[in-house]
């Protein structure tokens, strides 16, 4: 049989996680209200430094899909037929 050596680059790479939006969220909100003790932050939310810190940079552009998010989901939840409502109320 033969068998695949691969890289040592291949071979000790790190895994990449996916924070979840509310996990960004909440990273964002300490550090704006000014608990911006990264150590703590770390070790609270079981990220690296630099992930906490490139999660503030790009600030912007996570509160604004947080907002299209939320946006989104108000749409779908909203009735589709509000004549429904208005004889309710009549």
């Amino acid at each position: 049989m033969l068998y695949w050596k691969r890289s040592k680059a291949t071979e000790h790479s790190k895994v990449r996680k996916n924070v979840p939006l509310n996990v960004k969220l909440d990273v964002i909100k300490r550090l704006d209200r000014g608990n911006g003790n990264v150590d703590i932050m770390r070790r609270a939310f079981c990220l690296s430094t630099s992930t906490i810190r490139s999660i503030y940079l790009q600030k912007n552009k996570i509160l604004k899909a947080a907002e299209l998010t939320i946006r989104s989901a108000s749409l779908f939840w909203e009735a589709p037929n509000n004549e429904q409502d208005e004889k309710s109320l009549a």
